[in-house]
C-alpha cells in the first residue's frame, strides 16, 4: 500500500485500495450467490446487492452502538457492547422474529450498506476537517490531493458531535459484527444439527469456527490495547479507517461461512494442523500485544531502556520483542494461514490479502521507527535480527 518512498499511500495505492475493497464485495457476493444458486446478471443484479429494509436494519445497529458506546477503554467497555448486541440479536430470534436466518439471508445486502455508510462517514469526516486549523490537520496530508485526503483522513481523532471517538467506535463495530455474525454462523449448524435423537456436527465446521471466534472474541476484549497503536495515535480517519472497519466483519466471515455452507470435511491430520497453527499464532498474537501494552502504560516494569541524546525514549526489547521485531504480525500470520483450512477455495482470499499487507506493515514500521528513534532502532536492530521469522527474515 505504499506508492511513494516517503509517503503511506500514493495515487497508484489508493486506487488499488478502491479496487481491492469492490473485489472483497463482488467476491463475498459470489460466495453467497453461488451457495443461493442464484445467477448474477443485470436482470437481478439490484435484488443481489440492495436491499432497502436490510440498510435500515443495519442502520439502526450502528445507531445502537453509537448510544451504548461508553469511552472507558477496559475489559469491559468492548464486552457490554457484544453482550447487549448479543441480548438484542437472540432475543429477536426467541422471539420468532427469525434474526439469524434474516442475517444470513442478506449478508452481502448488509455488507454493501457497512461500504455505503462507510462512505457517508468517510465524507462526513472530510467536510469536516475542510475547516480545521492548521495545526489539528493530519500532517500526511498537507499539500496532498482531494484524494488522497479523503483516503487517509485529515483529521486524526475526530469526534462525532464531540462525543463520540470515531476510531475506537468503528473498532468496536467491526470486533463485535465479527462475533456476532460467529455466532449467527454455530447457531444455525447447531439447530440443523442437532435433535432428540442424534447429531451430525460438521468437525471441521467447529473447528474453524471456534477457532475464528477466539480470535475475534479477543478482539472485543482486548480493546484496551488497541488505543495505543500506530494506527489511533497517529494514522487519519478517512476512507481507509471507516469503510475497512465497517466492511472487515463481513469479508473475514467467509472463512466460517464457506465451511457452513459448502459442508467441507477435512482430513483429521489437517484439523490437528490447523489448530495447531492457530494456537501458536494467537499466543503469539496476545502475549506480544500484551508486553506491549504493558511497556506502554509502565515501561520502568519490563522491557530494556535506551535513552537518547535528546529525549528519553524507550524500545521494548525483552519477551518476545527479543525473538523478532514484530512478533505480533507473525502471530496473526500463522492464523491466517490456519483459515484457509489448508484447502484452495474461497478461504484463501483472506490470506493472500492479509499477509502481503502484514508483511508490508512490517517493512512500514521498521522505515518509521528507524525515523523516530534513529540510532536507538539501530541499537535495537543489532540485538534484535529478525524482523518476523528468525534466521529466514
Amino acid at each position: 500500500m505504499v506508492a511513494q518512498r516517503n509517503k503511506i499511500l500514493g495515487k497508484e495505492s489508493t486506487a488499488l485500495l478502491l479496487s481491492i475493497m469492490g473485489f472483497l464485495i463482488y467476491t463475498l457476493t459470489l460466495c453467497a450467490v453461488y451457495f443461493q444458486e442464484k445467477p448474477i446478471n443485470l436482470g437481478n443484479f439490484r435484488s443481489i446487492f440492495i436491499d432497502y429494509l436490510a440498510f435500515f436494519y443495519y442502520s439502526v445497529y450502528l445507531i445502537m452502538m453509537a448510544l451504548i458506546f461508553k469511552e472507558k477503554y477496559d475489559i469491559m467497555s468492548g464486552t457490554f457492547s457484544l453482550i447487549v448486541s448479543l441480548l438484542a440479536f437472540f432475543g429477536l430470534e426467541i422471539l420468532g422474529f427469525n434474526s439469524v436466518n434474516y442475517l444470513l439471508q442478506h449478508l452481502v445486502h448488509m455488507a454493501v450498506a457497512s461500504l455505503v455508510l462507510g462512505n457517508v462517514l468517510a465524507f462526513w469526516c472530510y467536510i469536516r476537517g475542510l475547516s480545521l486549523p492548521p495545526n489539528e490537520i493530519n500532517p500526511k496530508t498537507i499539500g496532498k490531493d482531494t484524494l488522497y485526503c479523503y483516503i487517509i483522513g485529515r483529521e486524526v481523532r475526530p469526534r462525532l458531535f464531540g462525543y463520540l471517538d470515531l476510531k475506537m467506535y468503528v473498532n468496536r463495530i467491526c470486533v463485535v459484527s465479527a462475533v456476532l455474525l460467529d455466532c449467527a454462523f454455530l447457531y444455525q449448524e447447531l439447530i440443523r444439527s442437532l435433535t432428540l435423537q442424534s447429531y451430525d456436527l460438521n468437525k471441521s465446521f467447529i473447528v474453524m469456527e471456534v477457532i475464528h471466534l477466539i480470535y475475534c472474541f479477543d478482539g472485543v476484549v482486548a480493546e484496551y490495547t488497541y488505543e495505543y497503536s500506530l494506527e489511533i495515535q497517529k494514522d487519519g480517519f478517512g476512507y481507509v479507517s471507516a469503510v475497512g472497519y465497517f466492511i472487515y466483519p463481513f469479508i473475514i466471515s467467509t472463512v466460517p461461512y464457506h465451511f457452513l455452507q459448502a459442508k467441507t470435511e477435512l482430513a483429521a491430520w489437517k484439523l490437528v494442523t490447523i489448530i495447531c497453527l492457530f494456537t501458536v499464532g494467537f499466543l503469539l498474537f496476545r502475549i506480544a500485544n500484551n508486553q506491549k501494552y504493558n511497556f506502554k502504560v509502565n515501561a520502568q516494569k519490563q522491557g530494556a531502556k535506551f535513552p537518547t541524546n535528546s529525549k528519553n525514549k524507550k524500545l521494548l526489547c525483552s519477551g518476545l520483542w527479543g525473538f523478532v521485531r514484530h512478533p505480533n504480525y507473525l502471530g496473526d500470520i500463522l492464523m491466517n494461514i490456519s483459515y484457509t483450512g489448508l484447502t484452495i477455495s474461497t478461504t484463501v482470499i483472506l490470506p493472500l490479502l492479509e499477509v502481503p499487507f502484514l508483511i508490508h506493515r512490517s517493512i512500514r514500521d521498521n522505515k518509521l521507527c528507524r525515523e523516530k528513534y534513529g540510532d536507538l532502532w539501530h541499537e535495537y536492530c543489532e540485538k534484535v535480527k529478525y524482523v518476523l521469522i528468525p534466521r529466514i527474515y
